[in-house]
């Protein structure tokens, strides 16, 4: 399933620097998932919805066409 997300990544119209974000976001997460029990606390899981929401953001904001003028 990770591969997927890994794959779809490769895939997606963003900016490199955004795509490697999201790649080491979701290899950050991936390691603490099966290193630790911790990942399963509610402040766990919240901080990564977070930082999950802040890269498609930006990377939305940076893809989007400038306007004229």
């Amino acid at each position: 399933m990770v591969a997927v997300v890994w794959m779809a990544l490769a895939r997606a119209d963003w900016p490199r620097l955004y795509c490697a974000a999201a790649g080491a976001s979701l290899a950050i997460a991936l390691i603490a998932s099966c290193a630790a029990y911790g990942i399963w606390q509610e402040w766990w899981l919240g901080t990564l919805a977070i930082s999950l929401f802040l890269v498609l953001v930006m990377a939305r904001v940076e893809c989007r066409p400038s306007r004229p003028g």
